[in-house]
């Protein structure tokens, strides 16, 4: 239950926490890279020269705008050949609404699903201007800058355990609608009474596919760095769950991020395993450096939220806050230990995250 709504946040220093952005120009450069490499459908009809001289322009600039789903047919190596129909017209729309430039017009050879962050709809088949389509889809439908993705329309069927539009069972619609209203309840809060974590994980995360299907285990989250500002999780276990979600897997991308820079473990000892705070087996460092920096990301958060009461009454959240701390410092102990055999992209990632951990530890 949220609550205490118009109680502004106290952030105490967490300036350095919520303003940290990893370098990420390693990931820039290989976007750089691929733009000149894809290819168009000739049916669609699209500028390919130009389409492609948008996005070397913009991976040149390191936009913000290109950590986004629709880039996954230049950042994901196993996506399926040729690509589809609509991922091609998704990312050659979302380059007109950020580019700024005149791409032209797309022809659309068939009825095309068209993902929007108001929800999906079919295209008819004809000739449709880039331009205005790229209005629809820089567009925000709630305030807030990650969108809800209920029928994974941003990777045209690429994912399984999705919703399906053709459910109509009168009961699961109502559940639907209510885990909904959650996901945008939590979203919208975020973006009025804690603007700098909604704009920290706005940067790495801009769309949520949500899974469909329970797991046994409860409520999960996922991320992977072929598909940039995208996430997957469950948005039927309440808002702080929603939120740690949030914190978890955009703090992951951050991580994915950096380390196309220069990777964090020296080769010589990747494969070395160490004690996981996440995970009953050991695991290899660059794993353990994952959980770190999303505990201290998920403490920071917490601590913050739980001192406006914004998840009921004063000190619901202190049990829970006491574990994640446990398991921060027994994963910063791990990382700091083995520090030696991090590169100094690791070794520089590493120190940053213990001042974000610092942060929450010492709330």
């Amino acid at each position: 239950m949220l609550a205490n709504f118009d109680k502004l946040a106290d952030v105490r220093g967490s300036n350095f926490v919520w303003s940290w952005r990893p370098l990420a120009h390693g990931w820039f450069r290989r976007l750089k890279v691929n733009s000149s490499l894809i290819g168009f459908d000739p049916r669609l009809g699209l500028d390919g020269d130009r389409l492609r001289a948008a996005l070397s322009g913009a991976a040149e600039e390191r936009e913000d705008w290109l950590i986004h789903p629709a880039l996954s047919l230049l950042t994901d190596p196993l996506s399926e050949l040729p690509p589809t129909l609509g991922r091609q017209l998704l990312l050659a729309a979302w380059t007109a609404g950020n580019a700024r430039l005149d791409l032209g017009w797309v022809q659309t050879p068939c009825e095309l699903l068209f993902w929007t962050p108001a929800g999906p709809r079919l295209l008819a088949p004809g000739r449709h201007d880039l331009a205005e389509l790229g209005l629809e889809l820089t567009a925000s439908s709630s305030g807030f800058p990650v969108a809800l993705d209920a029928f994974a329309a941003t990777l045209d069927g690429l994912v399984e355990d999705c919703w399906s539009s053709e459910d109509d069972d009168p009961a699961q619609a109502e559940q639907d609608r209510r885990h909904i209203c959650d996901f945008l309840g939590l979203t919208a809060l975020l973006a009025r009474r804690l603007p700098q974590v909604a704009d920290w994980a706005s940067r790495v995360t801009q769309v949520v596919i949500p899974f469909r299907s329970p797991a046994p285990e409860g409520f999960r989250s996922s991320s992977a760095a072929e598909f940039p500002g995208l996430i997957r999780m469950d948005i039927g276990y309440g808002a702080l769950r929603i939120l740690e979600c949030l914190l978890h897997e955009s703090a992951h991308r951050y991580f994915y991020h950096c380390e196309t820079e220069q990777p964090f473990v020296e080769d010589l000892f990747v494969d070395r395993v160490f004690p996981s705070p996440l995970k009953p087996r050991p695991r290899p460092l660059r794993s353990v450096m994952l959980a770190y920096h999303a505990l201290a990301y998920i403490v920071a958060g917490f601590a913050e939220v739980a001192d406006l009461g914004l998840f009921g009454r004063p000190g619901a959240l202190d049990e829970e806050l006491k574990a994640l701390r446990r398991a921060t410092l027994d994963a910063q102990e791990t990382c700091f230990e083995a520090a030696t055999l991090l590169t100094d992209n690791g070794f520089a990632f590493l120190e940053n995250t213990r001042r974000v951990a610092d942060h929450g530890l010492a709330w």
